[in-house]
């Protein structure tokens, strides 16, 4: 009897302990997936734009952009990249110039891309983030 019942109690802690280990894992497996699914699509976005900043014509825009076909060619693979983005939207600020360009999703901006110049403040400002 003496021997049962502490067979019983052994089980018992056992099947916790097992309980325990497997809700733990449970919940960083859940914890892990939750994180990997609500980050996966900004992560794709971040992707997606240091690409298109990447591109040799947005450089190029970037270093003479008061030079008509290097503006028109950027413009172009800027607008390549618009329904790649999920709002299926683009904007470009070129920190020397301040220049804004964007587009939205239903393209109302074709062939004026141009929106505005970045005042100096802000310029500024995302000189400092960028280092």
């Amino acid at each position: 009897m003496l021997f049962a019942a502490a067979t019983g109690i052994a089980f018992n802690s056992l099947v916790n302990e097992i309980n325990q280990q497997w809700g733990e894992q449970f919940a960083e497996r859940q914890v892990l997936f939750d994180k990997h699914r609500t980050l996966s699509p900004l992560i794709r976005e971040i992707r997606l734009a240091r690409q298109m900043a990447a591109e040799p014509a947005i450089i190029q825009m970037a270093l003479h952009e008061d030079d008509r076909e290097i503006k028109l060619q950027a413009l172009k693979v800027m607008e390549s990249y618009r329904f790649n983005f999920r709002d299926h939207s683009y904007f470009a600020a070129f920190l020397s110039s301040g220049n804004y360009y964007f587009n939205d999703a239903t393209g109302k901006y074709s062939d004026k891309q141009y929106r505005y110049t970045l005042s100096q403040k802000t310029r500024v400002t995302i000189g400092s983030i960028r280092q």
